[in-house]
């Protein structure tokens, strides 16, 4: 038996890779899934099984859904916190499931990709959720690959190597099952990469310190997590199926390293545990390695800059020399959008935007929120400075499961933002420390709310 949660508490249907849970039925077909999260769930019975030593009778029929159904008529069932949820019965019937198959090879030059066992996965690319898996313990390129008892319907093929640390993975391979088998598949297990470097902290003086930003201790960079988000054009961030972590806990030196990277560009997206920093810059030096493949030696180079461009790593490739630096003195403003009367948008961004022309390409000067129902917004671990603001409505084609590509990330949308904020002429100067609880964004003020 599996339950899969589809959407969580708040209605999203996003979802990680892990969501839901598994039980084997006892000896009169009683079974019980414990340690679900709060949210919708389908329940299944039948189809290929997770887990090393997993003997399921019923691995090559296809899958039968909460009350007695397929996938697209089943009844989802709702799971509160603290609360069990009985009565789902569901009544088994014989159903043949298909066969996908195939196998897991290497690039040409990255035979070293493969170690410890390889994991392959089948994802529903709806919800994100893990359909069945299979491992091979061999490590070995070369071998097939099967699932059983695959129902009609989308897929995500994906297949991983490494063990406990991740060494390669394939490309998310998107097949249809529709009335028979899909065989002689191939998925190609590619080296993923890494981004290394160092946090410093930098203070503020004694004299120029305020009380309002003064912490009960120092900032340690061992607090400071980094994390990184993929980089892709397009509002919307793809849909990522890696189980793996890619962040990265810096030590008592500030050292870090964040693995698990595949190819493509990456934003660094450091995590500040103290409201009075703020993230000042994110830099490779010119004596920094440029990118550099998996085992080979790196040269220097000057033509990244992390913060506006991102970093784009090739298969296996690492970057290291990385210069993160989290500063204190940092503002923030708290405030509503004001309609006047009027009836706000049912979903509303605010944006600030450094005023000074001289920083307009400094992406770490750029913030967006979403504004609550009523208007409310809130921004935190901002530079002191200038800045204008600006108020959009959502567009009704933006999905509000996923979290949204911020729009100082491209240069076009960056100048966009400019020319509607410098027009509306709405700005606000934050001091070091400062905190703004009570601003008030009026929506007559500017255009860029419509």
């Amino acid at each position: 038996m599996k339950a899969v949660r589809v959407r969580d508490s708040e209605g999203r249907t996003k979802l990680p890779l892990q969501s839901g849970g598994m039980s084997i039925t006892d000896d009169r077909g009683v079974y019980r899934i414990y340690g679900l999260l709060p949210g919708a769930y389908l329940v299944c019975a039948g189809g290929s099984g997770s887990g090393f030593g997993y003997q399921n009778p019923f691995a090559f029929d296809a899958r039968i859904y909460y009350p007695s159904s397929t996938r697209d008529a089943a009844t989802e069932i709702t799971v509160q916190a603290g609360v069990e949820t009985t009565g789902t019965d569901l009544r088994w019937r014989s159903e043949r499931g298909f066969v996908v198959s195939g196998t897991i090879r290497t690039a040409a030059d990255s035979e070293s990709s493969i170690r410890g066992f390889i994991q392959f996965d089948l994802i529903n690319p709806v919800t994100g959720a893990r359909e069945a898996s299979g491992f091979n313990p061999s490590g070995t390129a070369g071998n097939g690959f099967a699932f059983y008892g695959v129902s009609d319907g989308e897929y995500d093929l994906i297949a991983s190597s490494g063990g406990s640390e991740l060494i390669a993975r394939s490309q998310p391979r998107r097949i249809v099952v529709s009335g028979r088998d899909v065989t002689g598949l191939e998925l190609t297990l590619l080296p993923v990469g890494s981004l290394a470097g160092k946090v410093v902290i930098e203070t503020l003086q004694a004299e120029n310190k305020a009380k309002t930003c003064h912490s009960p201790r120092p900032l340690l960079p061992e607090e400071i997590l980094i994390s990184v988000s993929r980089d892709q054009q397009g509002r919307e961030e793809p849909q990522d199926y890696f189980p793996y972590a890619r962040f990265g806990s810096p030590n008592s030196q500030g050292e870090f390293t964040v693995k698990n990277l595949e190819a493509g560009r990456w934003r660094l997206i450091p995590r500040l545990p103290d409201d009075n920093f703020y993230l000042r810059s994110i830099t490779l030096p010119a004596s920094a390695p440029k990118p550099a493949r998996a085992g080979t030696a790196s040269a220097g180079s000057s033509a990244n800059d992390p913060a506006r461009n991102g970093l784009t790593l090739k298969s296996g490739e690492r970057v290291t020399g990385l210069i993160v630096t989290a500063a204190e003195g940092a503002a923030a403003l708290k405030g509503k959008v004001s309609a006047e009367g009027a009836k706000l948008p049912a979903r509303l961004r605010v944006f600030l935007l450094p005023a000074e022309k001289e920083v307009a390409d400094n992406v770490l000067r750029y913030a967006e929120a979403g504004a609550d129902g009523d208007g409310a917004f809130s921004f935190s671990h901002l530079a002191p400075g200038r800045y204008l603001l600006l108020a959009r409505a959502v567009p009704e084609n933006e999905s509000a499961d996923r979290p949204v590509r911020p729009l100082a990330w491209d240069s076009n949308e960056r100048a966009k933002l400019r020319r509607e904020a410098e027009a509306a002429n709405v700005t606000i100067e934050l001091k070091p420390c400062q905190r703004v609880n009570d601003y008030t964004l009026r929506a007559s003020a500017f255009t860029g709310l419509r």
